[in-house]
């Protein structure tokens, strides 16, 4: 099928749509009708008696229950060596100056950089708290 031919029937089957969409529905016509009809039922009713009788029995019954009892090992001790981290925080600090500042009250324990500042430098030095440790790389 042509291009011209499926667009016309395509165009044909919208306006076809649109002309079914826009007729109105047929309003929905009542129509009342009263019906009156009386039934007369004859009904024969027996009556029934009933007796309840209660009887009451004593049962025992001994019921042995078996039950898995899982007894945990107590933990031997261990010998540890070396560093046992609970935590580890780390803080990026960008100057080194208040690097040095937070390692003397104790805020950070490591600053892991290299100082280029000769102040700076003179600071750690002269501070016999901070414990300094250099690491010299063979050249």
């Amino acid at each position: 099928m042509s291009m011209k031919r499926l667009s016309v029937l395509l165009g044909v089957l919208v306006i076809f749509s649109m002309v079914l969409t826009a007729c109105p529905a047929p309003a929905p016509q009542v129509v009342e009708k009263v019906v009156t009809q009386v039934v007369e039922v004859e009904k024969e009713v027996k009556v029934v008696e009933t007796q309840v009788v209660e009887t009451v029995k004593e049962v025992e019954k001994v019921v042995e229950v078996e039950k898995i009892v899982e007894v945990e090992k107590p933990e031997e001790p261990v010998d540890r060596s070396g560093a046992w981290l609970d935590t580890i925080v780390i803080v990026e600090e960008p100057s080194s100056d208040a690097a040095i500042s937070r390692l003397q009250t104790g805020d950070i324990d490591l600053f892991a950089y290299t100082v280029s500042n000769k102040e700076v430098a003179a600071k750690v030095d002269a501070d016999p708290t901070l414990g300094l440790q250099i690491l010299r790389l063979l050249q």
